[in-house]
């Protein structure tokens, strides 16, 4: 998957990658929640990356949420993936219009690895509806 980092977010203008901002957080004190967050992020990056998906995703961060985009748009957003503290991840994703069964409802599961994180986001992919 070809991670583009969405133009108007801060790290984008800052010429830093996710990996950087990640790895900003993981410089934090131990005791800092962020830190952990970092690391996880960090760690589940290269897995997002080799996701076999042949089009464009734009990625943001909001605080400590990882949010993907099938346009370079704020407005647009389909994928969340959220480092949990107990070590793993929460990973929701937008329902197409006609699959909710209200306005924009979402599917929310919980990953225990990173293996399983991207393979929930893999599925997210294919049946948001988004690309």
């Amino acid at each position: 998957m070809n991670l583009k980092t969405l133009s108007a977010h801060k790290t984008a203008k800052d010429k830093r990658s996710l990996n950087d901002f990640y790895s900003d957080l993981m410089k934090l004190p131990s005791n800092n929640s962020l830190s952990k967050v970092g690391r996880q992020m960090v760690e589940l990056l290269p897995c997002l990356e080799n996701i076999s998906w042949e089009k464009d995703v734009y990625a943001f961060t909001s605080h400590d949420v990882l949010i993907l985009n099938s346009a370079d748009d704020y407005q647009v957003s389909y994928i969340w993936i959220k480092a949990l503290s107990h070590g793993g991840y929460d990973v929701k994703y937008l329902l197409p219009n006609e699959q909710a069964p209200w306005p924009f409802a979402r599917v929310q599961g919980e990953a225990t690895n990173k293996e399983e994180a991207c393979k929930m986001v893999e599925i997210a992919l294919q049946r948001s509806g988004g690309w």
